[in-house]
């Protein structure tokens, strides 16, 4: 059964170069920017302690290079090193820049989709031996990560 769909192509939430990563990777180039001017200033440096390939954007990737573990009660894949980079970037972020610290979300996998933040630490969750990426396989989840 074919189900016709319409593509919302404008959107208003996401600073204009994450929009553009997410329209041009997910949907084509179909989405169109809307974003209000005020948002696209708003730019922080990494702190200094934060190596990236890219840094005075609104977007940047951070390579952390720990083991995964398995949580013994759970079962369930974890990376402490990653989580502990996650809480002293935002602890950076927050003295550096006086920011406060309801600015500022954790996100891990899409567990908090639907959550707005001026500044989002997304942790992919998947640094591993194995080079397995999990989830991220799936283009879908990784655009409601992102986006």
């Amino acid at each position: 059964m074919h189900i016709p769909y319409m593509l919302l192509n404008q959107q208003y939430q996401m600073h204009s170069v994450i929009g553009s990563i997410v329209s041009d990777l997910m949907y084509g180039n179909r989405v169109q920017k809307c974003t209000k001017k005020v948002i696209e200033d708003h730019i922080l440096p990494l702190p200094e302690s934060f190596l990236t390939m890219m840094t005075g954007y609104s977007i940047a990737w951070i390579h952390i290079a720990t083991e995964e573990s398995v949580d013994k009660n759970s079962r369930s894949m974890q990376n402490i090193g990653e989580a502990i980079a996650c809480i002293n970037l935002a602890a950076s972020l927050i003295g550096q820049h006086k920011m406060c610290s309801d600015h500022i979300i954790i996100i891990m996998s899409y567990s908090t989709q639907g959550q707005e933040s001026n500044i989002v630490i997304y942790d992919i969750v998947w640094s591993n031996q194995y080079l397995i990426i999990g989830f991220l396989e799936n283009f879908k989840c990784l655009n409601v990560a992102i986006s």
